[in-house]
């Protein structure tokens, strides 16, 4: 993980911990809402982490585990979103290869042809006819293995 990731998560918790949301099972939408006004009310990042000091100075016991279900909250809620470069690459690709032949395939499904997707955004178009008639010979002119008679 990043360190701009890890800061930020680490941020988020700090924003998370200095909230009034209560312990419990809470959706992104709240927790969004409670970082945004805890990072208002306390006049940023830096008032968050002061907060958060403050407390684990006053009541340590409360503290951790409040830090540590603002941990656990923010890191299940914001997963990390860094993937393999070249699976990001591929996946980039074909995104906007499908946005590109959206037409060519409307086109092709209205004349009777199908598609089949493949990988790096490639596409192979089929006629249904074409298809059986080509495939007939080629199966009638496979070799037949020695050992048959």
């Amino acid at each position: 993980m990043s360190t701009v990731r890890r800061g930020l998560q680490t941020a988020r918790a700090e924003a998370l911990f200095t909230s009034d949301l209560p312990l419990e099972s809470v959706t992104r939408e709240q927790v969004d809402a409670a970082i945004q006004s805890a990072l208002r009310l306390h006049g940023g990042v830096v008032g968050c982490a002061a907060q958060m000091a403050a407390a684990y100075g006053e009541r340590p016991e409360t503290a951790v585990p409040r830090m540590r279900w603002a941990l656990s909250t923010v890191s299940l809620l914001y997963p990390p979103a860094w993937r393999h470069p070249v699976r990001a690459l591929r996946a980039r690709v074909e995104h906007v290869a499908e946005q590109l032949h959206t037409a060519s395939d409307a086109y092709a499904e209205r004349h009777g042809l199908t598609f089949e997707p493949l990988p790096w955004g490639r596409r192979r178009y089929h006629h249904p006819v074409m298809t059986a008639e080509l495939a007939a010979p080629a199966r009638a002119a496979q070799p037949k293995p020695r050992w048959s008679r």
